[in-house]
């Protein structure tokens, strides 16, 4: 090779994004590059002639990989350079991942390959390495696999059935886990069932339902969320009310829709619940929507019918004790401003306030009301939920944090709290 080509493969590879090790014949240094040099932390001088390439790796990924091998081969394979020649003495590239670890001791994910360098005879007189920084690239992998645990937790955790409804095969092709325990079907249960299944376990009376909604669901756009209510038959042989609430996720290039996606809440419960009172009082006409505890019907602050949880919150035994009285009464002293500007003025956003039991016991209580009207009559049905146990825990955590700063500000010295994973400040004393 003529001076002229040594200079310009020099400039080549010193101008390359990944790292070219060059070894001779007893595995040492003979080439370094600019990137390997910079990846590394060391120069060119520290190392040519003085160091093999293993210098660079971890020795206990090098054992494990070792013994890997030794296993797959049937040979003993010592943790050194035999490790990254043994595919390159039979031809072929020996390609894989590693870790370098640099001079200030810094971990490095790269993925390294290595061949040999034979002189005109055919005689070995060393090997090249390639190792690229895949840095980025295992950055990436882990914030996908993060965000597809976070993904996974969401599905899992949902307390509704969540899934993907293909239009053209009229079948389920994903569900989560929460089929289970709304309907009795497990996730793969549910994905086998062809068509004539599904209609199966549909309600004869809700079919026509059914096919109102997919006809919707045809000419919906990207951003309409179409909801239905269906009744679908558990495993123990009863039905259940679902409530499903449902978008395209997919269509052709046409712009078809071809999949749905959607979720669907057990609306059973809320379905009796709306029944007894219908059948109770004829006057109320829908209870829809509400899924708090307790549930008040009142005409000019005056009740006139509650559920049985409301009396159980009030510790009454029965709700007759409860109806004809104000539901003011029950409102704390300091309280019965706010709970009576929201009744007078027909508010519907949620409030709180602390609601007197019958034996003078108190707890903390959310309140939503919602005018209704029946017949030309005017009423007000109130949904009430006992917060008290949230409100504690809210108090105890700002508590915490309080006497938590308190003491860090009072601290004489400088105090910091860091992130192990990304070292920068989360918290740092005043």
């Amino acid at each position: 090779m003529t001076d002229n080509s040594s200079l310009y493969l020099e400039a080549l590879l010193n101008n390359v994004n990944y790292c070219v090790l060059a070894t001779d014949a007893d595995g040492y240094i003979t080439s370094f590059n600019k990137t390997a040099q910079k990846l590394l932390g060391y120069t060119a001088e520290e190392v040519i002639g003085k160091l093999r390439p293993v210098a660079f790796h971890d020795p206990a990924e090098m054992k494990a990989r070792a013994e890997e091998m030794s296993k797959y081969l049937g040979k003993k394979i010592t943790p050194g350079a035999a490790l990254f020649l043994e595919n390159s003495q039979t031809g072929q590239l020996d390609k894989r991942e590693w870790t370098y670890i640099a001079k200030n001791g810094t971990r490095i994910p790269v993925e390294i390959s290595v061949s040999e360098l034979r002189d005109d005879s055919g005689g070995l007189v060393g090997h090249i390495g390639i190792a690229f920084d895949i840095s980025n690239r295992k950055g990436l992998q882990s914030e996908i696999t993060k965000s597809k645990i976070f993904q996974e937790k969401i599905l899992a955790s949902s307390p509704n059935v969540l899934y993907l409804y293909d239009l053209r095969t009229n079948t389920y092709i994903y569900t989560n886990q929460q089929a289970l325990q709304i309907l009795g079907y497990s996730a793969e249960e549910i994905i086998s069932l062809s068509e004539t299944d599904i209609l199966e376990i549909i309600h004869p009376d809700d079919h026509i339902t059914m096919g109102i909604h997919k006809r919707r669901m045809n000419k919906a756009s990207d951003t309409d969320i179409h909801s239905a209510e269906f009744r679908f038959l558990h495993t123990d042989g009863n039905y259940r009310w679902l409530r499903t609430r449902d978008m395209v996720f997919e269509r052709s290039d046409a712009g078809k829709a071809l999949v749905v996606i959607g979720s669907a809440t057990d609306i059973t419960r809320e379905k009796e619940l709306q029944k007894r009172i219908l059948e109770e009082k004829n006057r109320v006409e829908r209870l829809a929507n509400i899924g708090w505890e307790g549930i008040l019907l009142t005409q000019k602050g005056v009740i006139l019918d509650c559920n049985t949880k409301a009396a159980e919150l009030f510790g009454y035994r029965s709700h007759k004790e409860i109806i004809g009285k104000r539901s003011i009464e029950f409102a704390h002293p300091d309280d019965v401003k706010i709970a009576s500007f929201h009744i007078q003025n027909d508010i519907e956003t949620p409030y709180s306030i602390r609601v007197i039991r019958k034996d003078g016991s108190q707890f903390t209580a959310e309140l939503i009301g919602k005018k209704i009207t029946l017949d030309g009559e005017n009423y007000r049905v109130t949904a009430v939920h006992d917060v008290t146990e949230q409100h504690y825990l809210e108090r105890e955590l700002r508590e915490t944090q309080e006497r938590f700063e308190s003491f860090m500000n009072n601290t004489p010295s400088l105090a910091w709290i860091k992130d192990p994973e990304t070292w920068e400040f989360t918290y740092i004393n005043t």
